[in-house]
């Protein structure tokens, strides 16, 4: 007995392919477009993410080139460094704060430098981190940021150019002479040439570039404190967390000994610091609030209904 098609017994695979309107691919587009949707927006092109990079790593190269010029000005104002008339208001400024830290009980500086030149040693390693960490320690965080991108590497800097631009103008109203240079601290001496290290403040390159009356705020202290707070929720280990809060002590403690900088231009970095830090949080929360609101808006999307696939797929 012949059997029509539709007295057949129906199977799984039943209609077959032709009666369904096409080939099994085309007749399960609807379901899995979402899925072949979000798989090629996983598979980005790994040429874009290097491009994004690139364009970070620029955009901080200009900035860095930017600052630089700024301190340069500041540095040739009034005819340049050795202009007698800076100089004769760097020595004011510097007379200043030591009188302002003997009213305070602040003034250890010579104290800090003894315990130092009683273990040469220990002096020629703080020479040399004075000269290098301050550089390296700071762009070395600076690349780990603009590598890794995301939003946090835009706050932080911004955290980090805010503060230094903060600490030029410092450097630019209010020229300080350092204690190496203060003729009425005749106990303390410039480290950097008497002890010795990579370089000092008499080397002709650094002569050229360095401006001797940029002592506060301490840009030391601004950007070893930028680095400790930029990487500290990167740093998984207690030993890394350790040396992280050990950098801007150790920092503090060494521009004190080698005499370029007063015990308030430690505590003026820290303000600097931590005003960059409110003002760009705060700015970022203002930024932030509308997108965070639309978020929480749309937190309940449709669950059923002629839009309910639709909605799923794309969350």
């Amino acid at each position: 007995m012949k059997l029509d098609r539709d007295s057949q017994p129906r199977s799984p695979s039943w209609p077959p392919p032709e009666a369904g309107g096409g080939d099994a691919s085309s007749s399960g587009a609807g379901l899995s477009g979402c899925d072949v949707e979000h798989g090629s927006m996983a598979k980005r092109p790994v040429a874009a993410g290097w491009g994004r990079r690139s364009v970070r790593c620029v955009w901080n190269a200009l900035l860095i080139v930017g600052f630089y010029a700024a301190y340069a000005v500041i540095r040739n104002t009034q005819g340049g460094r050795i202009s007698p008339a800076r100089e004769a208001r760097a020595l004011d400024h510097g007379l200043a704060v030591l009188d302002l830290e003997r009213r305070l009980g602040l003034d250890h500086e010579t104290t800090v430098q003894g315990l130092f030149l009683r273990v040469p040693v220990l002096m020629k390693a703080s020479n040399i981190f004075y000269a290098t960490a301050h550089f390296t320690v700071t762009a070395g965080v600076l690349l780990a940021l603009t590598v890794a991108g995301g939003r946090r590497h835009a706050r932080w800097r911004n955290i980090l150019g805010l503060a230094t631009a903060v600490a030029l103008v410092g450097f630019a109203v209010y020229p300080t002479m350092p204690p190496r240079l203060l003729p009425d601290h005749p106990a303390l001496i410039d480290t950097l040439s008497v002890v010795g290290g990579f370089w000092s403040f008499q080397t002709p390159v650094i002569e050229r570039i360095a401006d001797p009356y940029a002592a506060i705020p301490s840009l030391h202290i601004v950007w070893a404190m930028w680095c400790t707070c930029a990487m500290w929720s990167r740093l998984g280990r207690v030993w890394m967390r350790a040396a992280a809060l050990a950098y801007p002590v150790a920092t503090s403690v060494v521009v004190v000994a080698t005499a370029n900088h007063y015990l308030l231009d430690v505590l003026a970095g820290l303000t600097v610091f931590a005003g960059a830090w409110l003002a760009v949080r705060a700015l970022d929360s203002a930024r932030w609030a509308p997108s965070r609101f639309r978020s929480s808006s749309s937190s309940n999307p449709v669950t059923s209904g002629p839009g309910a696939g639709e909605v799923a797929c794309r969350q």
